[in-house]
Parts: C-alpha cells; sequence; structure tokens
C-alpha cells in the first residue's frame, strides 16, 4: 500500500516538539512492512536544506489561499528509513496560520497527483491536515478510504474529523478518549466500536530486554560512573521531566532515609534546589547537566519520576524502571497494588510535595519487598509497545475497507 503522511514536523527535518522524531520511527517502521510511505512536511521559510541529501525540483507547487498564491520550493529526496520526503518551503514568511492552510493545499494537490486507489492518506492534527482543505461537497483526493491521524486533544472531533474524507481515526497516545466530555463523543465512540477508529499505545525504541543479572549490573555500572555508592540494597530513582517548583522538598525526605538519586534533564525552578541537596548528600544525590542520555540512565534505575512526561514513563517502563507519575501522564499505566503482582506503575495523586513524598515512600516498600520487586522489573518490560507494533496497528485499520 501507498502511504502519504502528512505532518508539521518530520525528524531530522524538524522536530521543534517531539512530534517529528515519532512520526519518522513510526513511517520507517510502515516502511519495514513493505508499504510505499510519503512524508509531506513544511521547510521553513529561508531554511538550508542542503545539509540533508534533497533535490530541489524546478517547478513550485502553488496554492491559492485567501485571495492570494502562495508558492511553494518542493524538494524531494529519501530518509534512511526508506521513506520518501517531500519537503515544502514557501517563498516568503508567512503568518504561522496562513502557513498551515496554505501547505494543506498544496499537500492535498501532491496526494491528489499522486492518484491510485491503493494509496491512504495520514494526517497528524488539526493544525496539519489537508482534509481540511476540502469543503462539505469535495471527494475525497484519491480512490481509497483515506484517513487522520488525531495529534491532540479530541474537542471539535464533529468539526473536523467525521467527513467524507476521513473514514478512519487514529487517536495517538496524546489524546486522552475522554468520551464524556468530547464534542463528538457519540460519533468517536461508534467509530471505536465498529472498528473505524482505533487507540495506540505509547511506543519505545527495540532494545534488548533486561533480566535481573543485567538490571543489577547497569545498576553498578550507573552507581560507579557517577560516583555513588555501589550497593544493591537501596532504591535508585532517576528524576526527571519535572513539573517546576513541587519535588526539591519530596526529594530531600527521599534522600533523608537509605536512598540514591540521580537528577538529569531540564530542572528547572528545581535547579538551585537540587544543587543544594547533592552538596548536602554527595553520596545519595548527583545532578547530571541537561542533554545526558537517558537510556543509560534507564537501564540502572529502580525507579523513574516521571511526573510530567508520559513517554519517559514509558521508556522507564521498557528498561525495567517502574516509573513514578501522576494519572494524567500514565497513557495507559496501572497502579501497583501492594503486593506487586499487578499494575505497572505509582501512579501520584498530582504533582505536589505531599504526593510526591506518598509516592516515593510507597517506591521504596516496593523496593525493599526484594524478589517480588525484581519480578516486577521483568514483568513491565513487556507492557511496552515498540514501533513495530504500532505500525502493525496502523497497517489492520489503513488495510480495513
Amino acid at each position: 500500500m501507498r502511504v502519504f503522511n502528512v505532518a508539521i514536523e518530520l525528524a531530522p527535518f524538524s522536530d521543534e516538539t517531539g512530534l517529528g522524531t515519532e512520526v519518522s520511527k513510526l513511517l520507517g517502521a510502515l516502511v519495514k512492512r513493505g508499504h510505499d510511505v510519503r512524508a509531506i512536511a513544511p521547510l521553513d521559510a529561508g531554511a538550508d536544506p542542503s545539509g540533508h541529501p534533497l533535490a530541489r525540483r524546478l517547478r513550485p507547487v502553488v496554492a491559492a489561499c485567501e485571495g492570494r498564491e502562495v508558492r511553494f520550493t518542493r524538494f524531494e529526496g529519501r530518509a534512511a528509513s526508506g521513506v520518501n520526503v517531500d519537503l515544502l518551503q514557501p517563498a516568503e514568511a508567512l503568518p504561522r496560520r496562513l502557513l498551515l492552510e496554505a501547505f494543506n493545499r498544496a499537500a492535498l494537490e501532491l496526494v491528489r497527483a499522486a492518484g491510485g486507489s491503493d494509496a491512504a492518506c495520514l494526517a497528524w492534527n488539526r493544525e496539519c491536515a489537508p482534509f481540511a482543505a476540502l469543503d462539505a461537497a469535495s471527494t475525497p483526493p484519491i480512490g481509497a478510504a483515506n484517513y487522520v491521524v488525531v495529534q491532540g486533544a479530541i474537542d471539535g472531533f464533529d468539526e473536523w474529523a467525521v467527513q467524507a474524507a476521513a473514514r478512519r481515526v487514529i487517536l495517538t497516545r496524546r489524546s486522552a478518549i475522554d468520551l464524556g466530555s468530547a464534542d463528538g463523543s457519540a460519533a468517536l465512540a461508534s467509530m471505536l466500536d465498529d472498528g473505524r477508529a482505533i487507540a495506540l499505545p505509547l511506543a519505545v525504541d527495540e532494545h534488548p530486554a533486561l533480566g535481573p543479572t543485567e538490571k543489577a549490573s547497569a545498576k553498578a555500572a550507573l552507581q560507579a560512573t557517577y560516583g555513588l555508592p555501589v550497593r544493591a540494597d537501596v532504591p535508585l530513582t532517576l528524576f526527571a521531566a519535572l513539573p517546576g517548583g513541587a519535588l526539591a522538598e519530596a526529594v530531600g525526605a527521599y534522600l533523608r532515609g537509605e536512598a540514591q538519586a540521580i537528577a538529569a534533564g531540564d530542572l528547572g525552578a528545581d535547579a538551585a534546589a537540587f544543587g543544594a541537596l547533592a552538596e548536602r548528600y554527595p553520596d545519595r544525590l548527583t545532578v547530571l547537566p541537561e542533554g545526558t542520555g537517558a537510556d543509560g540512565l534507564l537501564a540502572g534505575a529502580d525507579f523513574c519520576a516521571a511526573l510530567a512526561d508520559p513517554t519517559l514513563a514509558a521508556r522507564a517502563m521498557s528498561f525495567g524502571a517502574v516509573p513514578i507519575t501522576t494519572a494524567a501522564c500514565a497513557e495507559g499505566a496501572v497502579d501497583l497494588e501492594p503486593s506487586l503482582q499487578s499494575g505497572t506503575a505509582i501512579i501520584s495523586d498530582g504533582p505536589s510535595a505531599a504526593a510526591a513524598i506518598e509516592a516515593l515512600g510507597r517506591a521504596v516498600s516496593a523496593f525493599h519487598l526484594g524478589k517480588p520487586f525484581a519480578a516486577l522489573a521483568t514483568r513491565i518490560q513487556g507492557h511496552v509497545a515498540t514501533w513495530p507494533v504500532c505500525a502493525e496497528r496502523f497497517e489492520q485499520i489503513l488495510s480495513a475497507r
């Protein structure tokens, strides 16, 4: 099947919010499953594309928008993953609303020009969806069913997704499916029930599973690398993706017990407080500079306090580090019950210091259960979806008629 993907970001060409990386990984996984994938994305006016293997097309793409013509230079290429790429660069800097409307129309023309009854079109959010360029009387641009991927909240669902061109809907991880409050909930519920809509899980990169022995070795190596005493008998928590100003008190309480911690990433308003704690507890807390790779840290950590980042929580699980997160960011994670026989995360009541202290206390108690905690670290790795799994689910709905 030929798949056209339209997104506002596409790594490595653009990736301001992380969406570009996710799009690229998913499309690469679709290519591996045998699909012919073309990605269409905007390129900022004035950006230099020469750092990428792209060919400039001499004929511009022109979109009529708000009574004027917007001209795009078209750059073509192929990513290392095998995804074909079309980047559309406006001839001049434009206000965001005008840029996106013109880009949507230009992308739609590229899809129409390709033709073919085996094609599907994916769009990643309300701002960047070529179907927005269709009016109610328009016919779908290609012969087969066309598809929309919802990247944001589903408010206003009826206004933009339930139209003739959007015959399938795929809800990504950022879409909290609260059918009780969202506009268009009845329509969406019906699509979910009859298989015209699916919800994707969080996805992580593939890597070898870590058994108890590998996990213990990774922890010892992490402690030694960053100047912490090499101890298997104390919990080690990675603090990252933190809500500003909320956790210094909680971390201080945690470190007063027999525990170790590593703080990494953008600490924001907590940076000074974490620095002070590191000076007070040099054998229990290490503060790493922003940009330190997270995967090696997660491999050695027992827990990961990811209160503001559901993606990090999922990555933590894939390395056997139990996430400490909030219900708002849990994205399918289930709160641990005391025996650790069920559940995948420690769900905090909120980002407040009091809630974090309670959650960290539960983490310490879970760690000291010994063998059940080691079994938990192995078990939760099997609860995380990889990009090939997401690609397979995409393929199922793309193939539906």
